[in-house]
């Protein structure tokens, strides 16, 4: 807990942050937690941004595909021509998913998830490791996982890509250690586009889902830690909730 108060204190500077997948749900929603308190934030979406009418006016924005081999040399092409030498956080955020039985999914999609969930990630991490540990301050790497890493009926080629980034965040976490935090954080089912896309009607169950902003707030919190993991799901929602009933002391 030491160490991990020590990072806290350490990254309370921090400013240069970099979150893909931002232009929707939680990769939304953390965009707007961080453009709050710097105006050096960069988010990385595949829609325009003309077409987020809520993106914050203080950040920068880049249309990419997380999928591309060539997404992270072009991601950082873009942040050198801020003006960039190192970054505090990199929120590695950006996933997709089909659902449905694996018999029935296509090659093509099931490389698509792996390219996106999987093998992104991993090149982002190389190519982005020097500005990483140019930080000044105790830098961060987040690669955002999901409960479904254990397994998830239906979603039998997403739950393998979440499984190989869980599995290569602990690696990294134990290679880079003495100079970079490497964490991985799993938020339970939330309420976002993402599973429409998928092909998952929620319909009235969808109230059951956590709210995305709450997710967002839990995920920030959970990156001034540095713990290498954590899992965000409805046990501390309800935790939560009962101590905004009864009190910070419960």
């Amino acid at each position: 807990m030491l160490a991990y108060g020590h990072n806290m204190l350490k990254r309370w500077m921090a400013n240069n942050v970099i979150i893909t997948g931002a232009s929707d749900g939680i990769g939304l929603e953390l965009a707007a937690l961080y453009a709050a308190e710097t105006d050096s934030l960069v988010g990385v979406g595949r829609r325009p941004q003309d077409q987020l009418s809520n993106w914050p006016n203080n950040a920068s924005y880049f249309q990419g595909d997380q999928a591309n081999p060539d997404f992270a040399d072009q991601l950082l092409s873009h942040i050198k021509g801020l003006g960039w030498d190192h970054i505090d956080n990199l929120i590695v955020n950006a996933a997709v998913g089909e659902t449905g039985d694996p018999v029935d999914e296509t090659a093509e999609n099931i490389q698509l998830t792996l390219d996106t969930n999987l093998i992104g990630p991993i090149i982002l991490a190389q190519k982005f490791h020097p500005l990483l540990a140019a930080s000044p301050n105790r830098s961060c790497l987040t690669l955002i996982g999901s409960v479904a890493h254990k397994g998830a009926a239906n979603f039998a080629s997403y739950a393998a890509s979440k499984a190989g980034l869980a599995g290569f965040a602990r690696a990294l976490h134990e290679e880079w250690k003495h100079e970079i935090d490497v964490q991985i954080l799993h938020p339970g089912a939330t309420a976002t586009n993402m599973h429409e896309k998928a092909g998952l009607q929620l319909g009235k169950a969808r109230k059951y889902f956590i709210n995305p902003q709450y997710s967002a707030r839990k995920i920030k919190s959970e990156i001034s830690t540095g713990k290498p993991v954590a899992t965000i799901g409805h046990k501390a929602l309800a935790l939560d909730r009962v101590k905004n009933l009864f009190g910070a002391g419960v």
